[in-house]
């Protein structure tokens, strides 16, 4: 009994002396025993790989949480992100196709611009063709992190039945050969009137691809959207090798074996591997020369910083750090496709033994970029020639405005 009067006096005893030190603590100051305030990052992202990168982060940076909010496409997080600077409801990063361009966004006001040294901390220089894009008003707003090309995949086992089953024996890779193989691919398996098995398909990107169309036509001197939509238009009607207005079974098309050649992004690699399987081989090609010019037009993938408080702003910017490090370059190519945007990076996996066949081929699509062409903070028109697409393969009668 004694032992027990003596442990409820002490428990008393340590109550009062806790209430005190309390009541009595300096105004502002914080117990010890508080849980540790976290710094909450708001990002909205649309490729895949983004948010294993932002785990990865988070696991680095205790006391860090960053909410991903994942869309399906870059064209519709730009369109909400329009929307949400309008209404100020708007995350910390937000991640920018810069085919849609920076120009729009910078004019809000509610980007941060970017300093310099981001781009070349620690001696991670990012390849300018790649920045390029996202320069306005001797401004860098936003930060690159992966880029992709317009390719050509191809059905190795289809092409191996016109003798032309490798890259090697598809060169060079020229519209005109191209479309030659696609027509010979063109076929009504059972002989019911319906094609079953179309020469090209191109997925949504269609905007992209005729961009390109029209950079490697701009060397004439002529008005290159009547030669490149000419072609477009030849690739339904006249060749007949590309169904009208079936851009969205595309992927789809060419990964059940209905189709010899696709046009998509370099970084679509990934997931045709994940689908395709060990149904049949494919390989990838650059986009194909157009009467012996070629330029590349990249897309490049990189996050804006939005005006945001001191704590936020902070940890925004080393996640930018993260995004273009060590960890997340060398990876970028295996785990979403996307090839990286640092030079030193780049010429590493350039002698890289062990990039797979189609890894090395699109790493070296870099080289064919157009710096020139990349070099556009107003990005591509995309509605207008989303529009133009659209009337040219919904007529047989071609109509050089689109």
């Amino acid at each position: 009994m004694k032992r027990y009067r003596q442990w409820i006096t002490w428990s008393v005893l340590a109550a009062l002396l806790t209430t005190v030190a309390v009541l009595y603590m300096p105004r502002g100051s914080t117990p010890q025993y508080e849980t540790k305030n976290t710094v909450t990052v708001r990002a909205w992202a649309y490729s895949p790989s983004i948010p294993a990168y932002m785990d990865a982060f988070e696991r680095r940076h205790p006391g860090v949480t960053v909410q991903v909010k994942m869309f399906t496409s870059a064209e519709r997080l730009y369109s909400e992100l329009t929307a949400a600077i309008t209404a100020n409801t708007v995350p910390q990063l937000a991640e920018i196709d810069s085919a849609f361009g920076i120009a729009g966004l910078a004019d809000t006001g509610a980007l941060t611009p970017l300093r310099q040294e981001l781009a070349t901390a620690d001696g991670n220089r990012i390849d300018s063709r790649f920045t390029a894009s996202y320069r306005y008003e001797n401004q860098l707003w936003a930060l690159p992190y992966g880029g992709s090309v317009p390719v050509v995949y191809y059905n190795a086992d289809l092409l191996g039945s016109a003798g032309a089953a490798s890259a090697s024996a598809l060169a060079p890779f020229t519209w005109g050969r191209m479309t030659t193989l696609a027509k010979e691919l063109t076929l009504d398996v059972d002989k019911d009137g319906e094609t079953d098995i179309w020469g090209l398909a191109a997925d949504r990107d269609t905007p992209w691809y005729l961009e390109n169309m029209m950079a490697s036509e701009s060397a004439s001197g002529r008005d290159p959207r009547v030669p490149a939509y000419r072609l477009w238009h030849d690739l339904v009607y006249r060749d007949g090798i590309m169904s009208p207005l079936d851009n969205h079974l595309a992927t789809s098309d060419f990964i059940n074996g209905q189709a010899a050649f696709l046009f998509a992004s370099s970084d679509k690699r990934t997931t045709l591997e994940r689908y395709i399987g060990g149904k049949f081989e494919f390989g990838v090609l650059p986009f194909p020369e157009i009467e012996g010019r070629h330029a590349l037009l990249p897309r490049t993938s990189g996050f804006v910083m939005l005006q945001a408080g001191a704590a936020e702003t902070a940890i925004s910017r080393q996640l930018l750090q993260y995004l273009i490090g060590d960890e997340v370059q060398s990876s970028l190519l295996g785990d979403g496709g996307q090839f990286p945007v640092r030079a030193d990076m780049i010429g590493s996996m350039e002698r890289d033994a062990v990039l797979s066949d189609k890894e090395r081929a699109v790493i070296g699509m870099i080289g064919r970029i157009d710096a020139a062409g990349a070099a556009n903070p107003r990005g591509i028109d995309w509605l207008q020639l989303l529009d133009a697409q659209e009337k040219l393969e919904s007529s047989s009668t071609f109509d050089a405005g689109g």
